[in-house]
């Protein structure tokens, strides 16, 4: 099947990269240069060792596209001195399957009371001693006793069974990749105006399409259905939680409104909504255990944004 991610705000999945303004970037005429050091290093007569501020004022910055390998229209600036770098491949396919695998987690977990109970013990014991990581990987046991699989295989008339994850069984690509002129540097900030860092992201309106195979050997017709309504289940109930803090979403015909990457909030990233809805004791747990090792509340008072807009809201649309 295809999946389609249609961008309706200003959407950040990052490197994990920070540009340092005035060291790996500059800012000239309304634009972001991303400095290319090969270039640079060209430039500069006999290779012969020159101050680097001097080299940045007299020559980058008199022309800065002749010494840059990138560069972005900045949308919005603040006042900051580095912008958090975009992931090359803009949305990858490895940020679509964590996003299908939430939802149908969720989706399971949801639907079947036995499995919950099971999940909710493991995590229950895991948060004792754990390093906190995404809540959905907090307890290794928990997860694989959702998503696992029997699976029976002959060999030399005797029958031997197996286990495996079932997202083994998902392979998600990439087809489309966003271009340079897609993206634009924002100020992301928060309601209350404590917060601000530039970043670089996809613009509204920019498409990116994946194919999504199910199954090994042959389609698994029956897991693809249940990823649909996972997304469809997953995306209402979030969606849900949104309208009532006052968070506005777009309509999507015909598809999903979810929330991508940073700033999408807890929600969208882990099934945490179950906890505080079927064993909110393990919830408060959770929270406390995060917002301990984070060094600050781990909640959703938080809301980011940039040009006034809520950050990461994208429609998906599957086409069998």
């Amino acid at each position: 099947m295809r999946l389609t991610i249609l961008v309706k705000s200003p959407t950040f999945v990052l490197s994990g990269n920070k540009l340092v303004l005035g060291v790996d970037a500059v800012v000239s005429g309304g634009a972001l240069y991303v400095i290319d050091l090969g270039r640079v290093n060209a430039g500069v007569l006999g290779g012969a060792h020159v101050d680097y501020d001097y080299v940045m004022k007299n020559l980058v910055m008199r022309n800065p596209g002749a010494y840059s390998s990138r560069s972005y229209s900045i949308e919005e600036g603040c006042g900051t001195g580095e912008v958090l770098d975009h992931n090359p491949e803009g949305i990858p396919a490895s940020e679509v399957k964590g996003m299908l695998r939430t939802a149908y987690l969720y989706w399971l977990l949801k639907g079947d009371a036995e499995r919950r109970r099971l999940f909710f013990e493991e995590v229950r014991e895991a948060v004792g001693g754990a390093s906190p990581r995404r809540l959905n990987r907090l307890s290794v046991n928990a997860e694989a006793g959702v998503m696992r699989e029997r699976v029976v295989r002959t060999f030399e008339e005797e029958e031997r069974v197996f286990e495996r994850d079932v997202f083994n069984k998902v392979l998600v690509r990439q087809l489309t990749k966003p271009s340079t002129s897609d993206y634009g540097v924002y100020c992301i900030r928060d309601l209350e105006g404590r917060y601000q860092v530039m970043a670089i992201g996809l613009r509204p309106g920019v498409e990116v399409s994946y194919e999504i195979k199910v199954g090994i050997v042959r389609k698994d017709e029956a897991l693809e259905n249940a990823l649909v309504k996972a997304l469809s289940e997953f995306s209402s109930d979030i969606s849900a939680f949104e309208i009532g803090r006052n968070v506005k979403l777009p309509s999507c015909d015909n598809g999903f409104v979810v929330r991508i990457g940073y700033g999408a909030g807890r929600r969208w990233k882990t099934v945490i909504t179950l906890l505080e809805r079927f064993d909110r004791g393990l919830y408060e747990e959770v929270t406390r255990l995060m917002s301990s090792y984070l060094g600050k509340p781990w909640g959703d008072s938080t809301i980011r944004l940039a040009k006034g807009q809520v950050v990461g809201v994208a429609c998906i649309r599957v086409v069998p």
